[in-house]
């Protein structure tokens, strides 16, 4: 969507109109150019699997939060290091990709 801002005339212009998109420069100058046309292919089958275990993984991750004991774990490990988070969230992420 685009955005102007009228004052006298029109004073600045931002954003797209249909297949043009207008864009302030940092020294003040409008600039309109074409939009690039979006390229659709189809997903490899190993882009689908990363996707279908990424998904998994943040199902399994997004109950941390709602399962107590869990959540007692979890906000355990993260007081021991600030690289827990991290290995916690490597550790969900190995046992998906290995079942």
């Amino acid at each position: 969507m685009a955005k102007v801002t009228f004052i006298p005339g029109i004073a600045s212009i931002s954003g797209k109109i249909g297949d043009t998109i207008y864009r302030t420069t940092p020294s003040g100058k409008t600039i309109a150019y074409k939009a690039p046309k979006r390229i659709y292919h189809q997903s490899t089958p190993a882009q689908l699997n990363h996707r279908t275990r990424f998904a998994l993984m943040t199902k399994l991750v997004s109950t941390i939060p709602h399962d107590p004991t869990q959540r007692a774990i979890y906000e355990q490990l993260q007081k021991q290091k600030p690289s827990t988070k991290h290995l916690t969230l490597r550790k969900f992420i190995f046992s998906i990709l290995n079942s």
